[in-house]
């Protein structure tokens, strides 16, 4: 396995961890109603969407390397 098929490897991983975080505290907030948890959540998703970006960045950078 290559250097850049690892990267894209730890990018999805990294997408789904995210997401799945994100949504375990949104369900916990919907139960607790604690702020600090929706804060938890929203970081989490909006990471999620920043990590898909640069894996799209990431993926047409790396055909050219």
């Amino acid at each position: 396995m290559s250097i850049k098929d690892f990267h894209k490897l730890f990018i999805f991983a990294s997408i789904l961890l995210c997401a799945f975080f994100g949504y375990w505290a949104w369900g916990r907030y919907n139960t607790h109603n604690a702020p600090g948890l929706l804060a938890t959540s929203v970081v989490s998703f909006v990471l999620a969407a920043a990590l898909v970006v640069y894996g799209i960045y990431f993926i047409k950078k790396a055909k050219t390397l």
